[in-house]
């Protein structure tokens, strides 16, 4: 039930700003006919959103008639806008799943069309969606993408939307701190943006504060609020601060302060016709002339919130008339009746909230059912992707193990080869080595022959020389024996021979055998004295 009233709490406060701002809607609407297309699909978001929280209906046909023209002038960027104003339109109708199908749509056309800003808006109207239907963590992984995109585009006023919605999740888990410091921070960037404090988020905090029992922060908060709406000159926030604060006067039993500041705010709404304000502050008026016991000016009050035109946002306030009109009948004589017809009554709305609050369970059980068959779907849908994927992965594989086995074959080949190769040529150059020593080797006795010959030839001369002298004296020697022999040797042997006719003159008969010896001894050694001087004569 607290959820309930949060929502309905947060969507007034936005209402109110249309209460606000109604002339501007009438003005965009005069400008439609004399605009050109671009102009008439800009102007047709804006009053789609300004729509979308008290006339849902006329928020979808004009956001729809935005997205038509949009397609019809395939427009290349900002499609998804209308997209995100029917999704919040249906999601401020109550229609979840409808809402639901058109953030996914605004999702995916910005994606397409790479339209950063509203695929963050598109993450944060869908987290609010989740956090509604208390899905928390898929509430707050769409908070900080939103948040992540919003940061990158440096969009202060996106980024402020984001805390704000991080408050709401935030304080819906009981994380006090965190929610209260994101809703800090929305006031911040809010008050840098407007140039100065922000009522809204002022209101907001206060509620917070009460919510959270912390009344005495609540208090100074909405009187905080108060002060800038006399300096603003605001009576529709003012009207919608003195109730809070009434509501906290109650809460404290302090009963005059409470009716001071709920006739002020029923004075205001009367005065600004703000219709559900001014159910409200009837009704807290009378709560706080009840618990002063004016029960007869309670009753007066309490009548006029039983008879207002019954709507959903004041169908809580009747419900609280009848009950504070029972009470005031129960202690009448004689008014039974009356008393049973208003307990009744107020039984009777009190279990139609609770059908609401049970239908409302039951959308919210739909919705994570849907949600669930839709993950259900997407994990098929991905388990066949995946089987697709690896049956292709398969026959990529199966090729690319063919190539790497004809490519391993290769290799070894080329190895082989190349390992022959260098095996040859390490042998070559162990022979070239080998020659290079050996020719090393020759060069070197070469070298030394070398010297050797230039050492010959630096003493041929004198070689020569000498050799020429040797042959010469040996020369000279031949022919002193020449000489000597001719004349030394056979003048003598001249003479035997001589001697040996005479006397084989006179003694032939006696010596004549030994004479023709010793003539022929003479002879033969005559004919070889005479060679050896031919020998020596020759040229």
């Amino acid at each position: 039930m607290k959820k309930i009233i949060l929502f309905i709490m947060l969507v007034f406060f936005e209402a109110v700003v249309y209460g606000q701002n109604k002339f501007k809607i009438d003005s965009l609407e005069k400008l439609l006919p004399y605009q050109k297309n671009s102009e008439r699909f800009s102007t047709l978001n804006r009053i789609a959103w300004e729509y979308r929280l008290v006339n849902q209906d006329s928020s979808i046909a004009i956001a729809q008639r935005a997205y038509d023209l949009g397609k019809k002038l395939d427009f290349k960027h900002n499609l998804a806008k209308p997209l995100n104003y029917l999704g919040v339109a249906h999601e401020y109708k109550g229609e979840t799943f409808e809402a639901y199908d058109f953030y996914r749509q605004a999702l995916q056309t910005a994606s397409q069309q790479n339209d950063q800003n509203e695929v963050a808006y598109a993450y944060n109207n869908s987290g609010r969606l989740f956090l509604d239907h208390g899905n928390t963590n898929r509430s707050l992984e769409n908070f900080h993408s939103a948040l992540k995109i919003f940061e990158e585009l440096h969009d202060s006023s996106g980024i402020a939307y984001v805390y704000a919605s991080l408050s709401k999740a935030y304080e819906l888990e009981k994380k006090y701190d965190l929610a209260e410091n994101y809703l800090y921070k929305t006031y911040n960037i809010r008050v840098k943006i407007m140039g100065g404090p922000n009522i809204p988020t002022l209101l907001r905090l206060g509620v917070f504060y009460r919510e959270t029992g912390n009344l005495k922060k609540s208090n100074a908060t909405f009187l905080k609020a108060d002060s800038l709406c006399k300096i603003k000159k605001d009576e529709i926030y003012q009207a919608e601060t003195n109730l809070e604060l009434a509501d906290n006067f109650l809460l404290q039993n302090k009963w005059s302060s409470a009716y001071q500041r709920a006739k002020n705010g029923f004075l205001l709404a009367s005065r600004n016709n703000i219709t559900r304000e001014l159910t409200r502050s009837q009704l807290l008026v009378g709560k706080s002339l009840y618990n002063m016991d004016d029960q007869i000016g309670a009753k007066a009050y309490f009548d006029k919130v039983v008879d207002a035109k019954i709507s959903s946002s004041n169908i809580n306030y009747k419900m609280e008339a009848h009950y504070y009109l029972g009470q005031i009948y129960a202690s009448k004589a004689g008014e039974h009746l009356n008393q049973l017809k208003n307990h009744n009554e107020y039984l009777k709305i009190k279990d139609s909230l609770k059908e609401v609050d049970l239908a409302r369970q039951i959308e919210k059980l739909k919705f994570q059912f849907q949600l669930e068959i839709e993950q259900k779907q997407k994990e098929n849908e991905l388990l066949k992707t995946i089987d697709l994927k690896n049956n292709s992965l398969i026959k990529k594989q199966q090729l690319i193990n063919l190539v790497y086995g004809v490519t391993l074959i290769v290799i070894i080949v080329i190895a082989i080869v190349q390992y022959r190769t260098v095996r040859l040529k390490q042998r070559l150059n162990n022979e070239l080595a080998e020659k290079q020593q050996k020719i090393l080797k020759q060069t070197e006795e070469l070298t030394l022959k070398n010297a050797e010959i230039e050492r010959v030839n630096s003493n041929l001369e004198q070689l020569v020389n000498e050799r020429t002298n040797t042959i010469q004296q040996q020369h000279e020697r031949l022919i002193e024996y020449s000489y000597f022999n001719a004349h030394q040797i056979r003048r003598p042997l001249a003479r035997i021979l001589g001697l040996i006719s005479v006397i084989n003159i006179e003694y032939k008969d006696s010596y004549g055998s030994y004479l023709e010896m010793l003539n022929q001894a003479g002879n033969d050694l005559d004919t070889a004295i005479k060679k050896v001087n031919d020998l020596l004569n020759e040229d």
